[in-house]
């Protein structure tokens, strides 16, 4: 819910005085984790840490999504790896010595399994993230402005509750593993970008995954999230938009699918294939009305770079439907460990053709670069554009963004970023579109 800070006609608040509030705000407001690439590309050079004989047996290896969250393709729910990892290697007060960070001999001490363990049989967690968001300058904003508004806006993001029973769960690995999993969320309606009063408690997310499989295979089978690109932590990515999801609707935490999932990831290589209904709502999860389609997603994770490719394609409403991504990230510290930088870079393509009417093509690309200058902490610089149709000239969005990522607890980050938006070359240096956000992330 949008909140004005001045009466109409009195003088608005200073852009110091904006930021002040914002900051207090977000960090005393209660909000997805997302797999984020930062950790899943930093980490990949843990297999090298590990001897040959315990590298073929040890499931997280592969630096799967799993070694991390329960999820096959990441996010959400946590498991041991994840807790371990934010608790010991992440956090700045986390009890791993600082100079053990992040190299590949301490990942490998925090992931490998001990002789005769196994997961929880029941396991609970959450995620809660909030904010706000404000203009950096004075003057009104145009009706096409690429952010916000001309006033502070809150940013609630999420709150979501996650509950794992493993109805069958043997003790070592390579034996098969039953895990049921769901989501009980507060969410707000599709088409709100903040909370009000059409938010509403749902189940937006619930499956059955049988993993633990050879060829670091799964089976999962419900309403989750397919595999589309990098999953950034917060929706600055244009590649991350509306129109780079599936079927022209975000795949943000209640616009999910139902249906079946396969996962192998053997060795540094994996893939995700899956046929699904494109219900939006999760109150009607299997409307066939909605549209269906299928999802495959392949890619390489080596100790310093990984490439992948994603395609979703399908039909809704008499109109045939594509979106692809191209993703590649490079830890330059793998290769000079003084240089702790990492770029991850994206690009993706949709194409529409309806029945009756025009096709078109939309494009969109991200590159952001990440110094981790300290323990627990990080800077990035992105930038971002998107055409929504190339048969149009002069519709283009550009973003610039400087943000801030500190973990300094082992259940807390905080973030904060300016954003720079422009459409023409006119406009680039223009504070018309600048905004600053700030967030405060909870999660166990």
């Amino acid at each position: 819910m949008s909140t004005r800070l001045a009466r109409p006609g009195s003088p608005g608040p200073t852009a110091l005085a904006k930021l002040l509030m914002l900051l207090t705000f977000a960090l005393l407001t209660p909000g997805v984790a997302q797999a984020l690439p930062q950790f899943a590309v930093r980490a990949a050079g843990r297999c090298d840490a590990l001897p040959p004989a315990e590298a073929a047996v040890d499931p997280t290896c592969a630096v799967t999504c799993t070694a991390c969250h329960i999820s096959p393709t990441g996010g959400g729910a946590r498991n041991a790896g994840g807790f371990a990892f934010q608790r010991d290697a992440l956090a700045t007060f986390g009890v791993m010595d600082p100079g053990q960070a992040y190299t590949g001999a301490e990942l490998a001490r925090i992931w490998s399994p001990a002789g005769g363990t196994r997961p929880a049989d029941i396991q609970v967690g959450a995620d809660v993230r909030s904010g706000l968001r404000a203009p950096l300058a004075d003057a009104p904003r145009p009706a096409d402005a690429t952010t916000g508004a001309d006033h502070l806006q809150a940013t609630n993001r999420q709150f979501d509750l996650y509950l794992a029973l493993r109805p069958y769960n043997p003790s070592g690995h390579g034996r098969g593993r039953l895990t049921l999993l769901a989501t009980a969320a507060l969410t707000p309606a599709i088409g709100e970008a903040v909370w009000d009063g059409a938010s509403r408690a749902q189940v937006r997310e619930w499956w059955a995954l049988y993993d633990d499989l050879p060829l670091g295979g799964a089976l999962r089978v419900g309403r989750f999230a397919p595999a589309a690109g990098w999953r950034f932590g917060d929706d600055a990515a244009f590649t991350a938009g509306p129109a780079f999801a599936v079927f022209g609707r975000g795949l943000d935490r209640q616009r999910q699918v139902t249906g079946a999932e396969l996962t192998l990831n053997p060795g540094p290589f994996y893939a995700h294939l899956s046929a699904f209904l494109a219900a939006d709502d999760a109150d009607d999860p299997f409307d066939t009305d909605a549209g269906g389609g299928g999802n495959l997603a392949l890619g390489w994770r080596g100790r310093v770079a990984q490439v992948g490719a994603t395609a979703i394609v399908g039909r809704r409403s008499g109109t045939d439907l594509g979106v692809y991504h191209l993703t590649w990230g490079l830890d330059l510290a793998g290769i000079w460990p003084r240089v702790p930088l990492l770029y991850l870079g994206e690009f993706g393509f949709n194409r529409s053709a309806p029945e009756a009417g025009v096709s078109t093509l939309g494009l969109a690309a991200t590159h952001e670069l990440d110094w981790f200058f300290a323990r627990g902490f990080y800077a990035r610089l992105a930038y971002t554009w998107r055409d929504p149709s190339t048969d149009f000239a002069y519709d283009t969005n550009h973003r610039a963004l400087a943000g801030l990522q500190w973990y300094p607890l082992d259940f807390l980050s905080l973030s904060a970023d300016w954003r720079h938006d422009w459409r023409s070359t006119d406009d680039r240096l223009s504070l018309t579109g600048d905004t600053f956000q700030a967030e405060a992330h909870f999660f166990f």
